[in-house]
């Protein structure tokens, strides 16, 4: 059974967007999420909970306008890991941005500086130094059977040792056998029994830590998960009252496979009609401009942007800019850098004598206008 979203009641598009999976059971999630609406009355929120995710499917939330992602699992080895690209894609279109527990932790740690929130105990040990991007891996099963985990995570081990040692269910050389026993193991098969088996513990410890460990053991990345939740929630609340978040694109821009993947994603998603062949030739000639204008030293402002935004689409209501995005499944990001891309195309065909040498003088211009158009009234 394919994984579905899970939305909260309520009309629109998705507040708060979560990709979430083995870290913390969408049904615990939501009764976080329900905890908070108790404490604070009218802090319902539209939510969305994602599996786990994949290379894309930051791109693609995008094109939902939510207020903040949390990104707390993703996929590792299975498919394609969430670029980091997606990631700043959406710090451009001014979504609030968080990261915890597990691929969250490990993206907020290299993304700080770029304005990614990290929440919890994981994102700061991968902050402070930790450099192990498989500590947070573990085996899950499927969507049908809510992505519970089958294996252990090294910093969920690592801190229910911990936990067992502060409260002297373990000394401290059953501790470090423990740990290193862990350690040892690939995470794909990083399981308690292996764990216990690699330590070998005398036969008191071992009950003791039966007994420890049936009272439940602790869950990092689960409490690290839920920290997020709430954090990522409360933002989201936050924002209501605020105005959008400023969209403002990176300079320079992604690497050309960057672009290209990101365009094929959106191009196919869900509901897109393809462009005919005329849109597709002028949309060619404007990208071929656009690019000769950046070779020649030539940008665009902010300014210049939101000029060409009025002129083209007239005086919107923020409402009507948002409904007229998300019929186009865009984002902000993604139309401010066509603004900026038709701006440059502009400034390429005022400047079109002086960008190359020899270049098209506005007779030449206009002759092959002249030309062309008595072809075409003459059928050919």
């Amino acid at each position: 059974m394919p994984a579905r979203s899970l939305r909260s009641a309520g009309r629109g598009g998705p507040e708060l967007i979560v990709f979430l999976g083995p870290s913390l059971p969408w049904r615990e999630a939501r009764r976080e999420l329900a905890r908070m609406r108790k404490s604070a009355p009218g802090a319902a929120l539209r939510v969305s909970f994602e599996p786990p995710a994949r290379q894309g499917d930051l791109w693609r939330a995008l094109a939902r306008r939510p207020r903040a992602i949390a990104l707390i699992d993703g996929v590792f080895e299975s498919s394609p890991s969430v670029w980091h690209h997606e990631l700043l894609d959406a710090l451009d279109a001014g979504v609030l941005l968080f990261g915890a527990s597990s691929m969250g932790a490990l993206r907020a740690s290299e993304l700080a500086s770029h304005g990614m929130i990290g929440v919890g105990q994981i994102y700061a040990r991968y902050r402070d130094g930790l450099d192990d991007d498989a500590a947070v891996a573990l085996l899950h099963a499927s969507a049908e059977h809510q992505f519970a985990p089958l294996t252990v995570a090294l910093v969920n081990a690592e801190h229910a040792i911990a936990k067992a040692r502060a409260a002297e269910v373990l000394s401290a050389d059953q501790a470090r056998r423990m740990s290193a026993s862990a350690a040892a193991l690939h995470y794909q098969e990083r399981r308690w029994p292996e764990i216990l088996e690699g330590a070998r513990l005398s036969k008191v410890a071992l009950a003791r830590w039966s007994v420890f460990a049936a009272q439940g053991l602790p869950d990092l990345k689960a409490d690290d998960a839920r920290l997020c939740l709430r954090e990522s929630a409360r933002a989201a609340l936050a924002q209501r009252s605020l105005p959008p978040r400023p969209a403002s694109p990176r300079s320079p821009p992604g690497s050309a496979l960057v672009r290209a993947r990101r365009a094929a994603q959106l191009l196919h998603q869900r509901g897109s009609r393809p462009p005919d062949s005329v849109s597709l030739l002028h949309a060619q000639r404007t990208l071929l401009l656009a690019g000769l204008a950046r070779l020649s030293g030539l940008s665009v402002s902010a300014e210049e942007r939101a000029a060409l935004a009025a002129r083209l689409l007239g005086p919107l209501a923020p409402a009507q800019r948002e409904a007229l995005l998300v019929h186009a499944g865009a984002a902000e990001d993604e139309l401010q850098r066509a603004l900026e891309t038709l701006a440059l195309e502009e400034k390429a065909l005022a400047l079109a004598a002086q960008l190359l040498p020899d270049g098209p003088s506005p007779l030449e211009s206009a002759r092959l206008a002249q030309l062309l158009a008595a072809l075409l009234r003459a059928g050919l």
